[in-house]
């Protein structure tokens, strides 16, 4: 009853202080606002295209060996000669024994899940 007798009795204190308190709101939003949009954004680096000036030079050190390559040339196929060395055709055999494998791996997954 108090806040609604002062209420009664004040009015024209009351709506001062609630001006008041409106008036430093909107100050305060236009304050952080204009702050906001003041500060830069960072650079986006992820569209840049890096364009090398010199060659890669591999750092020295123990962990880094003289003939590490940093990079190499994609070829569109392979020889004949690294065909022989790096692919082999499955047999039969093979083929099984890489089934056998896949089933238990998945009955491992599955469990007794129904």
């Amino acid at each position: 009853m108090e806040i609604k007798q002062f209420a009664e009795n004040n009015k024209i204190k009351l709506l001062l202080i609630i001006l008041a308190a409106v008036f430093l709101m909107l100050i305060i939003t236009l304050i952080s606002v204009s702050v906001s949009k003041h500060k830069k954004e960072a650079p986006d680096y992820s569209r840049k295209k890096i364009i090398l000036t010199q060659e890669q030079l591999i750092p020295d050190g123990p962990e880094v060996q003289r003939d590490y390559n940093i990079t190499r040339k994609e070829k569109d196929k392979w020889s004949k000669e690294e065909i022989e060395e790096w692919f082999t055709v499955p047999n039969a055999n093979d083929i099984k024994s890489l089934q056998t494998a896949d089933d238990n791996l998945i009955s491992q997954i599955l469990g007794v899940a129904p």
